[in-house]
């Protein structure tokens, strides 16, 4: 029982955090794109490549990146075991927003 609290307690006091980057103020809400980053060793060591803006945006610019640990990401790491003070897996999730022209208002 005693685990099992602990286990709660862990998760629903488990830090998520974020980071964002805004380029441009866009009055539209654009789609949003959503890639997982994986690495290992507590983070030190990349397996999946960094986010390439080019592959998510083509040859627009982005207009947001948001890049955060969420608790989806924090369910992903706690599948793999830990060893102490090592975390051998964990996970964030980038938000990419690409800038969208604004359509110009017709005049009558």
């Amino acid at each position: 029982m005693f685990r099992l609290t602990l286990t709660v307690l862990f998760l629903l006091l488990g830090a998520c955090n974020s980071i964002t980057f805004v380029q441009v103020e866009q009055a539209a809400e654009p789609p949003v794109v959503n890639k997982w980053h994986h690495a290992t060793l507590n983070g030190m060591v990349e397996i999946s490549s960094p986010l390439d803006i080019r592959d998510v945006c083509g040859d627009r610019a982005w207009a947001k990146i948001t890049t955060e640990f969420t608790f989806y990401n924090l369910l992903a790491g706690a599948v793999v075991p830990n060893f102490g003070i090592m975390s051998f897996y964990s996970a964030w999730t980038n938000k990419v927003e690409c800038y969208v022209v604004p359509v110009a208002e017709t005049v009558q």
